[in-house]
Order: structure tokens, then sequence, then C-alpha cells
């Protein structure tokens, strides 16, 4: 994750807020660590740049199978995510993201602490 988000990384999801990257991967942990497995796709990229910043937007489809008792449960989201991206030494990095869901199917209960 470091080298797609800055340390100071601000992540918007809507229900909650983080304003750095450890605290965005201490906060995403839980959801997936009890969860089996997991797909993303990212489609329809909208970049903009201007010099050392930009911005851009991708719908995002995630699916996610739960785990023991909930293994034959599902959680689907559809959204996107939208960036605020900064040129650092390193390469391009998001340092704000923000994630509007648009649909959701079955239960967030497979997104749970291991």
């Amino acid at each position: 994750m470091d080298e797609v988000f800055t340390e100071d990384l601000v992540y918007d999801a809507g229900e909650w807020t983080t304003r750095s990257l450890a605290e965005y991967l201490g906060r995403l942990r839980p959801y997936l660590e009890g969860c089996g497995p997991t797909q993303h796709l990212l489609g329809n990229y909208r970049v903009e740049l201007a010099g050392d910043t930009g911005r851009s937007a991708v719908y995002v489809r995630a699916f996610h199978r739960g785990t023991r008792e909930l293994s034959d449960t599902t959680y689907e989201m559809m959204g996107e995510y939208r960036d605020e991206l900064v040129r650092t030494r390193a390469g391009w990095r998001s340092r704000h993201r923000t994630l509007r869901l648009h649909a959701e199917t079955g239960t967030r209960a497979v997104l749970r602490p291991a």
C-alpha cells in the first residue's frame, strides 16, 4: 500500500474516515483478515494531471466470500474511488481517497476479524 498511498493519506469511506496510511491499514485489516477470497475489479479510469498534482476516478466492483461458517456467504459492492494525486520522489501516490458506494449485495458479515 505504500506504493499506492502517501503516509498522510486521508481515506473517506463515507461511514468512516482515517487520516494516515497507518490508521487506514489498521481500519482495513480487521475487515479482510477474517474474509475469504476477494476479487476487486477496477475500470473506466479517468485521470487529470496538472504539474505535480492530479485527480483520478475509477469504478470498483469488489466481491468477497466468507470463511468458516460463512463460507457460502458473499458480499459484493459496486462504487467509485476518487483520488487526489501527488507526484513524490518515488512516483505518483494518492493522498486522499474517497469511496462512494453505489450498490451492495449479500451481507457485510463476511467482512470480520479473523
